[in-house]
This record gives structure tokens, sequence and C-alpha cells, in this order.
């Protein structure tokens, strides 16, 4: 799990070295997914529960790099018009998915109550919905402030319903 946030730091970090350039996204993108890709398959093969909120973001670099690379118009003008909401949405996916078809849920631990498992689940989901609106009501401000101020808050919430569960 130490890895597990490398992929949007390389797109970040491509991006910024390339000026933010159309050509530095799409870069980015492709760089992102491919870590993305190799993060996913080192953490299975050491059987680790993967980290449910890195993988919505993997799930967003890989949605975008495939984009760029078969240049899907419609997804690509959804990305640039709505990056919060994509974003967010990926990361909503992959709650709604490993929470009907994972034993740890989208919380992403191990536990011995389910239905407190599916609680947390259900509340972060809810926590992810918020970060959704929030995204796109403030779509026109500083991107990374967008992104990154209600993905932080999301990440504190999960750990939090963690700590809920662990005590």
């Amino acid at each position: 799990m130490k890895f597990d946030y490398i992929p949007v730091f390389l797109l970040i970090l491509v991006a910024r070295i390339l000026k933010y350039s159309p050509q530095a996204w799409q870069y980015g993108f492709i760089c992102g997914s491919i870590a993305a890709i190799s993060v996913t398959v080192f953490n299975l093969y050491q059987n680790q529960i993967l980290d449910r909120l890195a993988l919505g973001i993997n799930t967003f670099l890989i949605i975008g790099a495939v984009s760029f690379l078969l240049r899907i118009l419609p997804i690509l003008l959804l990305y640039r018009d709505h990056k919060g909401i994509i974003f967010f949405t990926c990361i909503i996916l992959v709650g709604i998915i490993t929470t009907i078809a994972t034993p740890t849920k989208f919380i992403g631990i191990a536990h011995h109550d389910a239905q407190k498992l599916t609680i947390a689940s259900i509340k972060l989901l809810a926590c992810s919905v918020a970060c959704l609106i929030f995204a796109e009501l403030f779509k026109s401000y500083d991107l990374f402030l967008v992104i990154s101020i209600p993905f932080i808050l999301l990440r504190l919430a999960r750990d939090y319903l963690v700590k809920e569960l662990e005590a």
C-alpha cells in the first residue's frame, strides 16, 4: 500500500514538467495508467487488500489514457469539462462494486461483522457523493483544489471509519 498513490503523482508530475500543455495531460495519463496497472498487479501479487480510493483513481487514469490513445472524443470532452465529476464517479463506481462484490467492501479492511463493514462502506460512498457534488459546484476554480481538498477529506473520512470499526 506504500505505492498506491504513485500513479496520480506521475500524472501531475508529467503534466507539470511538460507545462500543462495538451500533450502533457495525454502523456501524464498514459504514464499514470501504466504505473496504476503496475502497482495494482504488484499489490495483487503480494495478496494485499487493494486501497479502494487508489483503485478509483487508477480507474480514472486508465479510462483517461485509453481515451487519449483511442481518441474517444466524448470521454475526452467530459474529462476536460468535468474532471472532478469523472474523478469522483470512478471512486464511487469502485465503491459500489466493492461494496456489493467483495468481503472487505468499499472500506477495504477485513472485519468479523459484515453488516458494520457494509454500513461503513455506505457512509464512505455518501462522502464520495458529497465530494462529487463539491467538485461540480466549484469546477471553475483551481483544478487541484477542487479535486485534492475533497479527496483529502474523503481519505480522512475513510481513516475515521476504519478506526470506528477497529474500536
